[in-house]
């Protein structure tokens, strides 16, 4: 994680509300709302690729009533699903075999691309380096990143369909009105009031995971 606020003047939503909105807006940089406190842009998109990702190798391997799909290597590491019987087998009154293929993949994509961001949290804690240079342990599971994988898998839940920038923008600052986004200047306050407690000299001090290291858990 690196720190660094983002603008929020264009996180902002219509007050139409809108479905789609082509305005720009910023990819990475932290955020605060009052609901899920601090968020990582970047980490929430990066998880709305990884369900989108997700979600259509697992469509793509019901379709051929595969059982075991395997996805795209990531970060080194192999990823596969096994469903134990057909997840679309049985029939459902009112809903099509696509329709539930649909259904069942969004929700799986969902929850693997909850599983990967923990997963990179873990391996980056252990030495990983995604760019082969320098250490990212000192940024894992940091007090922002579990929520930002969470809210990430909000905002996809929230666009119908394929994502696209448009679709992304629009869900993005639905969900981010909903936690209680706050401006600039606030998130700054947000940021200091915590200096010493979660983030200090040596970066980050405060963890939100406790992963058994020391205690055997």
């Amino acid at each position: 994680t690196f720190f660094k606020l983002a603008d929020t003047s264009k996180l902002l939503p219509r007050p139409d509300g809108g479905i789609r909105d082509d305005r720009p807006f910023p990819k990475r940089g932290i955020i605060y709302t009052k609901r899920a406190g601090f968020v990582d842009l970047a980490h929430v998109f990066n998880t709305v690729l990884r369900a989108n990702d997700a979600s259509n190798a697992v469509a793509t391997g019901l379709r051929q009533d595969q059982n075991l799909i395997r996805l795209r290597t990531f970060e080194d590491s192999e990823v596969s699903i096994l469903f134990s019987s057909s997840p679309v087998g049985s029939e459902i009154a009112g809903v099509d075999s696509e329709q539930r293929i649909q259904a069942v993949s969004r929700m799986t994509g969902e929850c693997i691309a909850y599983e990967l961001g923990t997963w990179h949290e873990i391996i980056t804690w252990f030495g990983y380096k995604t760019t082969g240079v320098w250490s990212e342990k000192p940024s894992a599971f940091t007090y922002e990143d579990m929520v930002s994988h969470l809210v990430g898998v909000q905002v996809f839940e929230a666009i119908p369909g394929e994502p696209d920038r448009a679709k992304f923008g629009s869900a993005l600052r639905r969900v981010l009105a909903n936690l209680g986004l706050v401006d600039k200047k606030s998130a700054s306050k947000a940021v200091y009031s915590v200096k010493g407690l979660w983030w200090g000299p040596l970066l980050y001090t405060r963890r939100m995971l406790d992963i058994g290291e020391k205690d055997g858990l």
